[in-house]
C-alpha cells in the first residue's frame, strides 16, 4: 500500500527534520510519496535529491494561507493508495505508516465501510538549548499542562470558550488498542484513502481558523467517520517562538485574508452556496451542528463580531486569543 504525504511549509527551518523523521521512522519507506509546498525566501529553499519527494516552491510573499497551500499539496497527489496530511514541523514515531494503517483497518472493521479518516492531536515536542528535540510523552495539544497519560483526540476551538472534544482517549489502557470514534479531524494529522482528495478536497479559501470543523463537516456530510488511534502517531512543535516565522506575524495581511476567510466560511455555514465547498445538501450544516452540538453559524457570528471590533497592529496578540478572554 502506497501513501502520498501533504506538507505544506511556510519558511520553517524545521521541515528538514519532518522529512528525516519521515524516512528514518517508515517501516515501508519506498512506499511513501512526499508532496512539498514550500512557501519561502529563495536563500532558505531546501535542495530534495530523493526521487520519492515532489515540490512546489513560491516566494513567502505569495501565500495565502493554510488552506491554499493544503490545496496546491493535493495538485501533487498522483493516485496513491492513501493520503496523509500533516503540518512542516511534525516528528514522526517509529512505525508511523504501519500504525497508521492498522488503525485505519481496524475502523473499517468496527464501521464496515472503507470511508474512514483517522486523526489524531499529536503529542508536543520541544527545542532544548541546543536545539535538540525533546518529546513531551503526557503533555496536553497546547503543552501547558499535563493529561494524565491521555491522548488530546480533538482540538478544534469554536464559538466563546467551546471546544468539540466529547472525551478523551485513555493513553495506557490495556482492554483494546481499536482506534475510537470523533466528531472531528485536527488538520495536523488526517489519514485516509486516497479518493478523500477528489471526494472532500482542501479549501484554498480558508486562511487557518476554522479549517479543521469546516472540513470535518463536508466530509461528515458525504459519509466519512472520524477515528482516533490509541497509539502516538507523531509529536507536534506548537509553540514556536519569534524564531519561527508564521504568516499570522504579517498582521494587516493576515487580517485581510482572515475576514476574506471567515466571510467564506460564514456562506458555507449558512448554506449560501451548495457543492463541493460546502454541504451536499440542504440543511446538512445544521445536522452536522446538531451532531457536534454547537450551533455554527452563531459561533461564526460571534466570532465576526469580535474581530470587527479589535485591529491587529504588531502587538504579538494571536489570532484565537478572544476565545480566552
Amino acid at each position: 500500500m502506497n501513501i502520498f504525504v501533504s506538507i505544506a511549509s511556510y519558511r520553517d527551518k524545521e521541515l528538514r527534520d519532518t522529512l528525516d523523521s519521515a524516512f528514518a521512522y517508515a517501516d515501508r519507506p519506498d512506499d511513501i510519496t512526499y508532496g512539498i509546498v514550500n512557501q519561502c525566501e529563495p536563500n532558505e529553499r531546501l535542495i530534495f535529491n530523493q526521487d520519492n519527494v515532489k515540490e512546489i516552491w513560491m516566494p513567502s510573499e505569495d501565500a495565502r494561507g493554510a488552506g491554499y497551500a493544503r490545496a496546491k499539496a493535493q495538485e501533487l497527489y498522483d493516485g496513491e493508495d492513501f493520503f496523509l496530511q500533516i503540518d512542516s514541523h511534525t516528528f514522526f514515531d517509529p512505525g508511523w505508516d504501519t500504525k497508521l494503517l492498522d488503525a485505519y483497518y481496524m475502523a473499517t472493521k468496527i464501521e464496515n465501510d472503507d470511508k474512514i479518516i483517522i486523526s489524531q492531536f499529536p503529542r508536543k515536542y520541544e527545542r532544548d538549548d541546543d536545539g535538540r528535540i525533546v518529546l513531551r510523552e503526557n503533555s496536553n495539544n497546547y503543552g501547558d499542562g499535563v493529561d494524565n497519560g491521555e491522548i488530546s483526540r480533538i482540538g478544534v476551538t469554536v464559538g466563546k470558550k467551546k471546544e468539540i472534544r466529547p472525551h478523551r482517549i485513555e493513553f495506557d489502557s490495556k482492554d483494546t488498542f481499536d482506534p475510537e470514534e470523533s466528531k472531528s479531524i485536527t488538520a495536523g494529522l488526517v489519514f485516509a484513502p486516497g479518493k478523500i482528495v477528489h471526494e472532500v478536497p482542501y479549501d484554498p479559501e480558508i486562511v487557518f481558523w476554522g479549517e479543521e470543523v469546516t472540513f470535518s463537516m463536508r466530509a461528515w456530510l458525504r459519509g466519512w467517520k472520524f477515528y482516533s488511534p490509541k497509539e502516538w502517531i507523531a509529536s507536534h512543535h506548537y509553540l514556536r517562538d519569534e524564531n519561527y516565522p508564521r504568516i499570522q506575524d504579517h498582521d494587516k495581511k493576515y487580517k485581510r485574508m482572515d475576514d476574506a476567510s471567515t466571510e467564506h466560511q460564514l456562506k458555507i455555514w449558512n448554506e449560501d452556496y451548495l457543492g463541493v465547498w460546502g454541504s451536499p445538501e440542504l440543511g446538512g450544516t445544521d445536522k452536522y451542528s446538531k451532531y457536534i452540538d454547537i450551533n455554527m453559524k452563531n459561533a461564526y457570528a460571534e466570532r465576526d463580531r469580535w474581530m470587527k471590533g479589535h485591529e491587529f497592529e504588531n502587538t504579538g496578540v494571536d489570532i484565537m486569543e478572544w476565545v480566552n478572554n
